[in-house]
């Protein structure tokens, strides 16, 4: 499942992937990045680490979450991984999406 709540007030909504919760409500264990607009995914980060993606083990302790105003959260589940990516034009075009493939070692199947 994935959430998406709104910040009001900011223009900006939150997305966290892989957790059950009522929409609007963001859980303790939510990930998330200093977003950059560039193509760099973590592997297992400390949150607000600077990048634009991420992968964590999908082991339930931790969740991966993205900001977004005009850019798109992209996630991906592989069977022991989750990740996700803040991708505005500027991430796409710098690859983010095929380097967030990549840490989770290709494209979920």
């Amino acid at each position: 499942m994935i959430i998406g709540a709104r910040v009001p007030g900011t223009g900006w909504t939150v997305f966290v992937g892989g957790v059950s919760a009522r929409s609007g409500e963001i859980p303790g264990g939510a990930v998330f990045l200093s977003q950059v607009h560039g193509n760099r995914v973590l592997d297992s980060p400390e949150a607000l680490s600077e990048g634009d993606g991420m992968v964590l083990p999908a082991d339930g302790r931790r969740f991966p979450g993205v900001l977004t105003a005009d850019c798109l959260p992209v996630f991906a589940v592989w069977s022991d991984r989750v990740g996700c990516a803040h991708a505005g034009w500027r991430g796409l075009v710098r690859g983010v999406v095929e380097s967030l493939l990549a840490a989770g070692g290709g494209p979920p199947g």
